[in-house]
C-alpha cells in the first residue's frame, strides 16, 4: 500500500489499468441493456459488487500522503467516478442487496471526493474543475462561494468537456430509466444542442423531452426552461415542433392509406410485403413513440398545455416559445385528411447518411431541419385553416367534445403566446389576426 502511495510509474499504470478494467466491464453491462432494448435496471452482479471494494482500495492509497492523491488523480480516478455517476441512475435498488450496493457505491465515491478535497491547492483546482464534481452535486461538497443551486451554465460546460461515449450513455440512461428531475432536464436541454453534440445524441434528447411531455411529467422541464435564454428556448421548441410535425405527417399518411385501402367489393386486399431493414436505436425508438402517440388525443392535449405553461413563465421564455414555431401546434391540432398541412409536415426520414457526411456529425440538411418553421409558412397554413373552420367538411371532421377541447386548449396557447389584448410583438400582427379568427370560431 505504501509503495503504491509513493506513486512510481508502474503503480500509476497498475491503478489506471485497474480502473479501466472495472469501468469497461460495467460499461459493457450497461450497453447490453440498450442493445437488448430492455428497461430493466442493473441488478447486483460480479462486475458491480467489486466496485465499492476497488474504490475503498483507491481511497486508502490517497490517504497515505499527498503523493497518493496525485497518483490516483493521474491514474484517472475522476474519470472513473464520472462513469459511475452516469450509470448510477441505471442501478436497481428494489431488492435489499441492490439497495445496499447502491448505497455502498455512493458512499465510496463521496469518500474519495472528500479525501481529494483536502489535497494541496494545486490538486484541488483540478478536482473542482473536473466534470464529475460539477455534475454529481449530491456526492461532492462544492468549494466555498460556489452556488448551492444547480448552475445550468456550469453543467453545460461540463458536458461539453466530456467524452462522446459518456455523453451518449447519459442520454440513454435518462431515456430508459429516469427523466423527470431538474438536473436531468437541464442536461437533456444541453445535450439537444446540435452545435456541440452529434445527431444521435440530439435526436435522443428530444425524444426524452417528448416522453416527459406526453406523460404529463414536464414540470421540471418547464422549471429549467423558465431560467433559460431566448436562444435555448427557441432551439428546444423548434426541435419539439419538428418532431411533432413528423408524427402529424405519419398520422395523415396513415389516414390516406387507410382510405385508399378501403375495400369496394368482397375482394380480399393484399398488403404489400415490406422489407425488414435494421435501423439505429434512436430511429427505432422514435418510430415506436410516434406510433404510440399518433391519433392520441391525450398526447396532443399534454403538448398544448406544455407549450402554454412554458410561455407563461416570463416574457423572454414566451418569445422563445413563439419564435420556436409553437403556433404550428394549433394547426396540427386540426390536421387530418381534409386539412393536410402539406407545406409543413415532414417528409419521412431516410436512414442513410448523406455522402460526404461523417458519422456522428450533422449534415447541412439536418441543420436546416432544426431551424424553426418560418412564420410565412405558418401564416399560409393558418390562413387556410381560418377559412376551413367555417366549412361543412370541418364540422364533419371535428364534432362535439373533441372539437371543444381542442379549441379551448388552442385558445389558451394563442393567448399565452400573443396576449389577450394587443401585444407589440413586431412581425406578428397578421399572425395574431389569423389565429384569433381560428380559435374564436362558433361551435
Amino acid at each position: 500500500m505504501q509503495a503504491l502511495a509513493r506513486g512510481p510509474t508502474v503503480e500509476k499504470v497498475f491503478l489506471s489499468t485497474l480502473m479501466t478494467t472495472c469501468m469497461s466491464s460495467v460499461d459493457e453491462l450497461t450497453d447490453s441493456l440498450y442493445r437488448n432494448r430492455t428497461a430493466a435496471k442493473i441488478s447486483s452482479s460480479e462486475d458491480m459488487l467489486v466496485l465499492p471494494s476497488v474504490l475503498s482500495f483507491i481511497a486508502s492509497i490517497a490517504t497515505q500522503s499527498d503523493q497518493g492523491c496525485e497518483t490516483i488523480l493521474e491514474a484517472g480516478v475522476l474519470d472513473m467516478l464520472l462513469h459511475i455517476y452516469i450509470v448510477f441512475t441505471t442501478l436497481s435498488d428494489t431488492a435489499p442487496q441492490d439497495a445496499y450496493l447502491k448505497e455502498a457505491l455512493h458512499g465510496a465515491c463521496r469518500l474519495i471526493l472528500g479525501i481529494l478535497d483536502q489535497s494541496p491547492q494545486r490538486q484541488r483546482t483540478a478536482v473542482f474543475n473536473h466534470p464529475v464534481c460539477i455534475l454529481w452535486t449530491d456526492c461532492h461538497s462544492n468549494p466555498p462561494g460556489y452556488a448551492v443551486e444547480t448552475n445550468i451554465q456550469d453543467r453545460s460546460a461540463a458536458w461539453r468537456r466530456a467524452d462522446r461515449s459518456n455523453v451518449m450513455r447519459r442520454v440513454l440512461a435518462i431515456y430508459r430509466f429516469k427523466n423527470d428531475a431538474v438536473d436531468l432536464c437541464a442536461d437533456i436541454i444541453e445535450l439537444a444542442n446540435a452545435q456541440f453534440y452529434d445527431v444521435e445524441v440530439v435526436d435522443l434528447s428530444f425524444l426524452v423531452m417528448l416522453k416527459q411531455i406526453i406523460s404529463n411529467k414536464a414540470e421540471p422541464l418547464i422549471s429549467v426552461l423558465a431560467n433559460s435564454s431566448h436562444e435555448s428556448t427557441v432551439r428546444v421548441f423548434s426541435g419539439l415542433i419538428r418532431l411533432w410535425l413528423e408524427c402529424t405527417g405519419l398520422q395523415i399518411n396513415n389516414e390516406v392509406h387507410t382510405q385508399s385501402m378501403a375495400p369496394t367489393s368482397l375482394d380480399y386486399v393484399t398488403m404489400p410485403q415490406v422489407e425488414t431493414v435494421h435501423k439505429p436505436f434512436c430511429n427505432q425508438e422514435r418510430e415506436a413513440l410516434m406510433v404510440q402517440i399518433m391519433n392520441t388525443d391525450t398526447a396532443l392535449y399534454h403538448m398544448l398545455r406544455f407549450a402554454t405553461e412554458t410561455a407563461k413563465q416570463n416574457d423572454t421564455v414566451r418569445l422563445g416559445v413563439l419564435d420556436g414555431g409553437s403556433l404550428a401546434l394549433v394547426l396540427m391540432a386540426f390536421a387530418n385528411i381534409e386539412f393536410r398541412l402539406s407545406s409543413l409536415v415532414s417528409v419521412p426520414r431516410k436512414e442513410e447518411i448523406p455522402k460526404g457526411t461523417k458519422s456522428g456529425r450533422r449534415s447541412n440538411v439536418d441543420a436546416q431541419a432544426s431551424e424553426p418553421i418560418s412564420l410565412a409558412a405558418i401564416n399560409a397554413e393558418a390562413a387556410a385553416l381560418s377559412i376551413f373552420v367555417h366549412s361543412p367538411k370541418f364540422n364533419d371532421s371535428w364534432q362535439g367534445k373533441r372539437l371543444g377541447t381542442r379549441l379551448s386548449l388552442c385558445s389558451s396557447l394563442v393567448n399565452s403566446l400573443l396576449g389577450r389584448d394587443s401585444v407589440a410583438d413586431e412581425g406578428y400582427e397578421v399572425t395574431r389576426a389569423l389565429f384569433r379568427k381560428i380559435v374564436t370560431v362558433d361551435l
